[in-house]
């Protein structure tokens, strides 16, 4: 092995390689380092995205449309209407009416200490801050029931009130 001959370029091709290979190190750590900070990037784009969703800040809101209060209880009713004539599945079994949820809030009223205590926190620490509107559409309680459930809340701590650009949100503690 000593003795085959080993061709190696001469030592300013030596030194213009490694320079070479420097430079397209460094590259590939910036390349890294953007990729890293595109992945964060998308990683709060959804949950960015379906919080200005819940706000109303996707597209310019007009004014004549009906208030989502309104649009919760036609679907209310639509369901309970649609409730008793429910269609058999692919599979044969008629399907619920309703899940166990919706069935337990479009009942009479039921008193605040049966929802869980975190009912209006979960939503908030999932989409971050949101109006008090948008938080009451997404919980489809009844307005009077929400307020309870509302009240509740922030005594227990769960939730407080931020401010916005002017607005009042509500954000998840902890």
């Amino acid at each position: 092995m000593k003795r085959a001959p080993l061709n190696l370029p001469s030592l300013p091709e030596q030194q213009e390689i490694a320079r070479r290979a420097q430079v397209l190190f460094t590259l590939a750590d910036q390349l890294e380092a953007r990729l890293a900070t595109a992945r964060k990037v998308v990683d709060r784009l959804t949950p960015a995205l379906l919080a200005k969703a819940m706000r109303g800040e996707l597209v310019p809101q007009d004014p004549g449309d009906e208030p989502a209060s309104l649009l919760l209880e036609r679907i209310r009713a639509a369901r309970q209407v649609g409730a008793g004539a429910a269609k058999p599945s692919r599979r044969g079994r008629p399907k619920a009416a309703a899940t166990p949820v919706q069935l337990h809030l479009d009942a009479a009223p039921v008193p605040s200490d049966s929802l869980p205590p975190d009912l209006l926190a979960c939503p908030l620490s999932e989409c971050g801050p949101l109006s008090e509107r948008a938080l009451l559409a997404a919980s489809e309680l009844r307005p009077e029931m929400f307020r309870v459930q509302l009240e509740r809340e922030q005594g227990l701590g769960a939730m407080r009130d931020s401010r916005d650009d002017g607005r009042v949100l509500l954000e998840a503690v902890g």
